[in-house]
């Protein structure tokens, strides 16, 4: 307790202590205040929330709501929004009068004897190309009024059937069209047959007439071509510029896919500690276990397993973290990354405690134990690994530093998940675009700084631990 007292007080490892809590409160508080998307590089465009209600309406097919909304919506927009509003607009009225005119030519062949009625509507609704408002506002009030006529047509007809079918003759048709209809059939031998069918003619056209009407009012109708105006010129989105300094915005500037650097690097920070804790934790394990027995076992355990650590001191960890990483092939799980550095950085761990074991085996609390009768495993656990629990933690401090480190140069190589975002990835990417070279400084600066704030804090941490622990530094 004395001696972690003296810890907390020590320099170096407050200093290392702070460092590493500025980046581990960093990475963890951060993404929760900023819920983006580290990966978006698009943010919603202010004006698509203006015109949305109109998008809505028009995706319902409520011509008349759309219309009022882009009334009401035009005095406030500025020139380019209200040419777009206007174009919408024309394209709503066009829309209707397409769908009329479409309507109106299906009045045609066999099926419609009378179709002829519906010649003056159809070069009514036949606009010329590149017709303009006003134009489509005149050819409206014709069709209408065309409408109005054929409307009242088949009610006169409806009429005039009627009375006919009840012993009546022509004299009382006012209307001359009517009356002339009626006339051609009535020499025909079975007369109340021949009013039903020219009912039932002047019927098929009434359908059309009803249809024509509900289109030029806008009931029913989909306005993709309207709909179409104003998302291709204002989109819901746009792309954040790329390669920006740092901004009131972006207060680390954005990436070359225009991606926020501080918001990248708090989740790359997350990925690398947790890589760095995985590693730090298996080779910390492996290390203690093999040092503890073979430090205290001795003979030709120790032999054998001292042997085994020796070997894997001679390659190069990292040569064997590449060899590994590369017959995985590309990671893609962080735990996996943290497993395979963990498995490759224990060696130096397990020799040094392998030697502080040695010297504490002979100790008199370990021969009490012995002659107590304490298994071998209740001998290690109890009497000489909390004579060794200082160096163990500085050991794991150590590892996990090495951890994030070893996890940033495969990163860095290329070796690590691509799809990922960790602190290596973000420099191999800023050398893969050329950040470096060009003078990008945002892009790589801040994550190496960041790298190194937990990296040196970490070692700090462990120095301080040092002064604290080791008696001849101590003294």
């Amino acid at each position: 307790m004395q001696n972690i007292k003296i810890m907390f007080k020590s320099p170096r490892f407050l200093t290392g202590l702070i460092l590493l809590m500025i980046v581990v409160i960093y990475a963890v508080f951060y993404p929760i205040i900023d819920t983006r998307d580290p990966k978006a590089n698009r943010v919603v465009n202010p004006e698509y929330e203006r015109v949305l209600p109109i998008l809505n309406a028009l995706g319902e097919g409520n011509a008349e709501e759309a219309v009022r909304l882009i009334d009401e919506l035009s005095p406030k927009a500025d020139e380019t929004l209200k040419g777009v509003l206007t174009e919408c607009k024309y394209e709503i009225e066009l829309t209707a009068f397409s769908r009329a005119l479409s309507g109106a030519k299906q009045v045609k062949g066999s099926k419609y004897p009378l179709n002829a009625e519906f010649t003056a509507l159809k070069t009514i609704l036949e606009l010329p190309k590149g017709a303009t408002s006003e134009q489509m506002a005149a050819a409206e009030a014709a069709a209408r009024t065309e409408l109005d006529r054929l409307q009242a047509h088949y009610d006169a007809v409806v009429s005039a059937a009627a009375a006919i079918k009840t012993g009546g003759t022509t004299d009382g048709i006012s209307d001359p069209e009517v009356k002339a209809e009626f006339e051609a059939i009535m020499g025909e031998s079975d007369l109340g047959a021949a009013v039903d069918k020219l009912v039932k003619d002047h019927e098929a056209n009434q359908k059309w007439v009803v249809t024509i009407t509900e289109r030029l009012n806008g009931i029913g109708l989909e306005y993709d071509s309207a709909r179409k105006v104003i998302t291709s010129a204002v989109p819901g989105t746009f792309l954040i510029q790329k390669n920006q300094p740092p901004s009131a915005d972006y207060p680390l500037g954005t990436d070359m896919e225009s991606r926020n650097i501080l918001l990248q690097m708090a989740h790359g920070a997350r990925l690398s500690l947790m890589v760095g804790l995985i590693a730090g934790c298996i080779a910390t394990f492996i290390g203690l276990l093999i040092g503890l027995f073979a430090g205290y076992v001795g003979g030709w355990v120790d032999n054998v397993l001292s042997t085994g650590t020796n070997l894997f001191l001679v390659i190069p960890s990292f040569v064997i973290l590449i060899l590994i990483s590369v017959a995985l092939g590309q990671i893609r799980e962080a735990w996996i990354t943290g497993l395979v550095i963990g498995l490759t950085s224990w060696p130096w761990t397990a020799k040094s405690v392998r030697a502080q074991t040695v010297s504490l085996r002979y100790r008199d609390h370990v021969n009490m134990a012995r002659i107590t009768g304490y298994s071998t495993p209740r001998i290690i656990l109890s009497e000489i690994l909390p004579y060794i629990a200082s160096y163990v933690v500085m050991a794991f401090i150590l590892q996990v530093a090495s951890g994030i480190m070893a996890e940033s140069t495969l990163s860095i190589l290329g070796l690590g998940d691509p799809t990922a975002i960790s602190l290596g990835r973000m420099i191999s990417r800023a050398q893969q675009y050329n950040s470096i070279t060009d003078g990008r400084w945002w892009e790589f600066m801040p994550v190496a700084l960041c790298i190194a704030m937990v990296t040196f804090g970490l070692y700090m941490m462990n120095s301080g631990m040092d002064q604290v622990f080791n008696p001849k530094i101590r003294s």
